[in-house]
């Protein structure tokens, strides 16, 4: 089936190839979960089923108009815009070691033959061979993620719109409290300035009177006089005269 694989599986192949028969020390199973290639935990046994299964996985996909992207260093479907990682593993047995000194190879795991196709999409999900084999189960998967997909698209769709409302109803909160600052400063403006006005009316009464004595003490007091009016009409609120020395 070479001919005809996808250029992803084309790139996997040429990769065992290059690697040789897996090690011992994998208990014969090729483990190619990063890199360029198509991720699979399989043994020699199974390499070609795992293969052929990809090139139909992923050529159906990409005739359904999805894609798989290796952007973050490992392989992900891309459905109604939601990324789902997977790789396929051979399920294997878990077997006591009885000739090892260590711990950590009291056990050896052993390929048995059956295929997991294991995907993640905020958690884990797995399909495995049973009576249906998992190439057989290629539209089932497929199709569950699609609906998956869609699914949380139009949760995150409700999200985004009820996260909108509430920042509308925020700024219309803020909009109300900004207003009301607004406000309470012109109500102090307006009590300070009345208190201004009052007094500015004291002090022009007071010139006044000095300006109309006719005791000698106050008769050379013109430039005073001139000079308290300037001041007076600088405080007073509804007059507010400009003067240079006091403008700050």
């Amino acid at each position: 089936m070479e001919q005809n694989d996808h250029p992803l599986v084309k790139e996997t192949r040429m990769r065992i190839k290059k690697e040789g028969p897996p090690s011992s020390y994998n208990h014969g199973v090729y483990k190619l979960l990063f890199g360029e290639t198509l991720p699979l935990s399989v043994s020699k046994e199974l390499v070609e089923r795992t293969l052929n299964f990809y090139n139909k996985f992923i050529k159906r996909l990409e005739d359904k108009g999805y894609k798989i992207t290796k952007e973050k260093g490992y392989c992900q479907m891309v459905m109604n815009h939601e990324e789902i990682s997977f790789y396929i593993r051979e399920q294997t047995k878990r077997v006591k070691n009885n000739n090892t000194k260590y711990s950590w190879e009291l056990y050896d795991y052993i390929p048995c033959g059956i295929l997991v196709f294991k995907t993640k999409m905020y958690g884990t999900k797995e399909f495995r061979d049973g009576t249906i084999k998992i190439e057989d189960k290629i539209d089932e998967i497929i199709e569950y993620y699609e609906s998956k997909t869609l699914e949380e698209m139009k949760w995150k769709i409700k999200r985004s719109r009820n996260q909108r409302i509430q920042e509308i109803k925020r700024w219309f909160l803020l909009r109300s409290q900004k207003k009301v600052k607004e406000e309470l400063i012109e109500i102090v403006d307006l009590f300070e300035n009345s208190k201004r006005y009052r007094k500015s009316c004291e002090i022009r009464n007071y010139i006044n009177r000095i300006e109309q004595n006719e005791e000698e003490i106050y008769k050379n007091q013109k430039e005073w006089i001139e000079w308290s009016k300037n001041i007076v009409d600088w405080y007073d609120p509804t007059i507010e005269k400009e003067i240079p020395q006091l403008s700050n």
